[in-house]
């Protein structure tokens, strides 16, 4: 399966969709762009895995009956967001991100009730800069897109990885966390071997859907994970491994 870089870099973005969904991947349908500007990198005969596409989307059905959209654009008017484009939309809330704005929407009864949660979901380090008159044409350059949000929950996080630096939102010292944890308890890390097989398989038949026009292809399944999983919202570790 001759995959590219966009069958793993689909399922990178994939996994968000399938974590806050709790489901998986059944059938995947995708279509890719053929760059017609400028083919440095992106044509057939242009790369390592001779990906025509600069641009690729795929439609996923979800275990769960959900259906989810999924875009790896790398040739767009766009040059490093501090974060994904994101929507989800549910039957009774809806999460939508553009840019460095996040809004919540919930309808506990008949009345939508609106939230601003940019500043639960931005790196703290962004928020502090929201006010300059300057702040969102620097913050589609790139400014200050790494650290953590006030969401994420770092007193679990140990002392040795605490003054570290990180990006892509925050996420890398949870996922060392993760492992050390894992190890230390026996149990699995949240992205485990056969959550990590979820999060990809969909990228990767997506890509070969794309290169076939658009064929709905069955996405394979290798099962729930054998063994216990540690939660990825756990507020405290089990074992202090850094002492």
């Amino acid at each position: 399966m001759n995959v590219g870089k966009f069958g793993t870099m689909m399922a990178a973005v994939g996994c968000m969709v399938l974590s806050a969904a709790g489901a998986y991947a059944k059938k995947v349908a995708a279509f890719g762009y053929v760059d017609h500007v400028d083919p440095d990198i992106f044509g057939k005969g242009m790369n390592y895995w001779d990906n025509p596409f600069s641009n690729s989307s795929m439609l996923l059905y979800l275990s769960n009956g959900g259906i989810a959209r999924i875009s790896e654009n790398r040739r767009i008017a766009w040059k490093v967001p501090e974060t994904y484009i994101t929507n989800f939309h549910g039957t009774l809330a809806s999460y939508e991100c553009s840019l460095c704005r996040h809004s919540y929407i919930r309808v506990p009864e008949k009345t939508a009730l609106y939230e601003d949660v940019s500043d639960l979901l931005n790196p703290t380090e962004l928020t502090k800069h929201k006010d300059e008159p300057d702040f969102v044409q620097n913050v589609v350059n790139g400014s200050w897109s790494g650290g953590e949000a006030p969401i994420q929950k770092m007193s679990r996080i140990p002392k040795a990885l605490q003054p570290l630096p990180t990006h892509h939102a925050g996420t890398h010292k949870f996922m060392v966390d993760d492992f050390c944890e894992a190890y230390m308890t026996g149990k699995l890390s949240p992205t485990n071997a056969w959550q990590a097989a979820r999060y990809n398989l969909p990228g990767l038949t997506a890509h070969e859907s794309a290169m076939a026009g658009g064929q709905l292809m069955d996405v394979p399944d290798p099962g729930d994970p054998i063994g216990e999983v540690l939660s990825a919202d756990r507020e405290a570790n089990e074992v202090v491994w850094d002492e």
